[in-house]
């Protein structure tokens, strides 16, 4: 989904990663915060587009 990825990015790259380990901290980091509301709209909005 656009979002999702679109949502990542802007938390992972907020300041410029130092290495390839701190890039990849942030990134899990991000998803563990992401919560199950969010998902579900993610969820749910992928379904609309697809029926569209």
């Amino acid at each position: 989904d656009f979002f999702l990825w679109g949502y990542v990015k802007e938390k992972v790259y907020k300041t410029e990663p130092t290495t390839i380990e701190n890039m990849q901290q942030r990134i899990r980091n991000v998803f563990r915060c992401i919560t199950p509301t969010v998902l579900n709209r993610v969820r749910n909005n992928f379904h609309k587009r697809l029926r569209l």
